[in-house]
């Protein structure tokens, strides 16, 4: 296999990152087509400026549910702030900002919404960080993400359970199994050091069985990532201001992201409610349900899903070009917004360079003799420490 020289190291990554923005811009104008075609089709345009316009007179509301997904860009960037400062020393704001807004973007753009983390990752090696600690920090935001989901969730759905009917109560108790429970396990899993040399053996066997070049490459560069992951995500488990940071902020932008319903059906004129008098939990707990409903979804942004939990489940307090209105302002806020935020934002990501730690070259000394004795250990390398610390 041909060696590339560094001129072409750096073409190809060039051009990795005009490919990535174009197949990028590629799948977000299927999605945005995809979504936009089951929003729109049962609105009538004959209605359209009349409707619009009686939703703007409420605009206070429209503003605050704006609010709410400022709320949960502002958590997640408080919370990836504060572990990388945990980490380097440094607060690095700009980056902490990034990083929620392209995590919901691949979210909503991604089958079961399985797309943030990978490119956080992605975005934070861009900063310096290594493979492991670059892993590590997503993914302790994204279990506590889905750990803080379902304990919302269960909450709502044991105080409120007749808010919605028995298929959907259902359905919602699987969506908690599968979005939050699940993921929370697996990644308990990858921490524990005996199932994840059971993995890698396994991975190990598979790369033999399939004759795989370089499997013994891989197979290091897999272990040396693992152990610096588990030792990344290790230095958190008694930080005590991560963890609380993370899992308060959790918590908020669960409650922002499902009272972002209630600000709508405030939105909505009074004379076109069924029910006048409506209940901020009730709203908040069907909300819930159809979020749950739709995690159990496999189609980007929940594309069908949603429309559909939505207008079962909030046709109970509006109807008719009203509701489907109310479904398209929900759907701006809580989906369209961020596509048309992060977007930009992934392009901007792709195109900047990776940082780089300045090198300093060590003072020159004179040279002395040193005699090594018993108890004299030199540092281990890093990839030989991984491969004893998994042999033993």
């Amino acid at each position: 296999m041909p060696v590339l020289t560094t001129k072409q190291k750096k073409t190809a990554t060039k051009y990795s990152a005009y490919l990535l923005i174009v197949l990028s811009i590629l799948w977000v104008g299927f999605v945005i087509y995809q979504t936009i075609e089951q929003d729109l089709q049962n609105l009538s345009f004959a209605d359209f400026f009349l409707v619009a316009g009686d939703f703007l007179e409420q605009w206070p509301y429209l503003l605050l549910a704006l609010g709410m997904i400022l709320v949960v860009i502002l958590s997640g960037a408080i919370k990836f702030s504060v572990m990388i400062h945990a980490k380097t020393g440094k607060w690095a704001i700009r980056d902490a900002i990034r990083l929620p807004i392209v995590g919901k973007y691949y979210e909503n753009i991604t089958p079961y919404g399985a797309g943030g983390p990978p490119y956080q990752i992605y975005h934070l090696r861009k900063t310096g960080m290594s493979l492991g600690q670059a892993t590590a920090l997503p993914i302790i935001n994204y279990a506590f993400m889905r750990l803080t989901f379902g304990i919302v969730s269960l909450i709502f759905f044991i105080l409120f359970p007749t808010v919605v009917t028995g298929w959907i109560r259902i359905a919602g108790y699987v969506g908690i199994v599968v979005s939050s429970i699940i993921p929370v396990a697996f990644i308990g899993i990858t921490l524990s050091p005996k199932a994840t040399k059971q993995i890698l053996r396994f991975i190990a066997w598979m790369l033999q069985k399939l004759r795989i070049k370089k499997a013994d490459f891989f197979m290091e560069k897999l272990s040396s990532t693992t152990q610096h992951y588990q030792d990344a995500i290790a230095e958190f488990r008694y930080n005590k201001t991560v963890l609380g940071v993370n899992f308060y902020l959790s918590m908020l932008s669960h409650i922002a992201m499902a009272s972002i319903a209630f600000f709508v059906m405030k939105a909505t004129p009074s004379s076109q409610l069924l029910i006048a008098d409506f209940n901020y939990l009730h709203v908040t707990a069907m909300f819930l349900y159809a979020a749950n409903f739709i995690a159990i979804i496999p189609t980007p942004g929940g594309s069908g899903a949603a429309e559909f939990s939505f207008v079962s489940l909030f046709a109970f307090y509006i109807s008719g070009t009203y509701l489907v209105w109310a479904m398209l302002f929900w759907r701006f806020f809580s989906f369209y917004f961020i596509i048309f935020l992060g977007l930009p934002t992934v392009i901007i990501s792709a195109l900047a360079k990776k940082k780089r730690i300045k090198y300093t070259p060590e003072e020159l000394h004179d040279f002395h003799a040193v005699q090594f004795i018993d108890n004299f250990y030199p540092l281990v390398d890093g990839v030989i420490k991984v491969v004893d610390s998994y042999a033993t």
